[in-house]
Parts: C-alpha cells; structure tokens; sequence
C-alpha cells in the first residue's frame, strides 16, 4: 500500500510539473531540455504499472466500485487531459503541416523531410518551435495522466467502502 501511494503522490507531482512545462511551450521553449527530461520518470512509473497489472493480473480493480473511480478527480483529469492532448495533436499537426523550422548561417529556413522549401522570418520559425515543443510535451501529459488513474486505483483499493 505505501508503495502504491508512493507511485501515487510522485505520478501526481510529475504530471503537474509536466502540464508546467507543456504550458510553458505556449510563450518559449526555453524549456525543452526539462521536457525531455519528464520522459525518464514517466517511463518509470508506467514500467512500474505494467509489472504491477502483470503481478495482479487485472487492471480494473475488483474491489473498487466503478462509481468511486468515475468520481474521482484521477478520472475526471485523466479524461480531460485525453481531450486536450487530441486537440493538441490536431492544432499543432495543422502548424506543422508544411514542415519544421531550422536555422543555419543567420538565415531561417522552413524545412520537409530534410529538404529546405523556402525561407521564412523569426517569427514563423519561432511558431513551429514552439508548436514541435508542445507536440512531445503533449504525449507525456497523457502517459502521466494513464499512471496517476492507475495508481489512484490501487491506493482506492486500501480505503474503506
């Protein structure tokens, strides 16, 4: 039980600074380096959840009544960050439609599979940085949303009904 609320508090506390540092990519990607970084403990602890489901052999909770769990706030943050991270995929898919952005000789170039289209100013640069920034940080915010719901079921299990 307190590895589980272990697991628990530190999904809950790595979402929070992931959902930072996603926010973050709407004004600089100063912070790209952190959002790269977020990758190592949320693979952590969904490695921890897969040998915990393999060790119990189910991921629902028998022993929680689904009631608790869809009126939970783990749920409710779970949902609503699946919807954002949809939106968020299609919004900064459409911006990168035509390409990246990349930076050589002082000169701004838009670039497509590796091949340069044409030049493009600062500004429409730093606008696919930033939109290729909030693109990965958006994948982590799913991932630790997936472990705080799952390890809020397992400390559900230890409470009383």
């Amino acid at each position: 039980m307190k590895r589980d609320q272990l697991f628990f508090k530190t999904a809950v506390c790595c979402f929070a600074l992931a959902a930072l540092i996603h926010l973050l990519g709407y004004i600089t990607n100063y912070f790209y380096f952190f959002g790269w970084l977020m990758w190592i403990p949320a693979i952590v602890l969904t490695v921890a959840a897969v040998l915990r489901i393999l060790k119990d052999g189910y991921i629902k909770s028998p022993y929680v009544p689904r009631k608790k769990i869809f009126y939970s706030a783990s749920f409710v943050i779970a949902i609503v960050t699946m919807c954002y991270v949809i939106f968020n995929v299609i919004f900064n898919y459409l911006a990168l439609e035509h390409g990246g952005g990349e930076y050589k000789d002082g000169v701004y170039y838009l670039i497509n599979l590796g091949e340069r289209v044409k030049e493009i100013s600062e500004d429409e640069y730093t606008k696919l940085l930033l939109a290729e920034y909030r693109l990965f940080t958006g994948h982590i915010l799913f991932l630790y949303s997936l472990t705080v719901l799952y390890f809020k079921m397992k400390v559900l299990e230890h409470e009383p009904v």
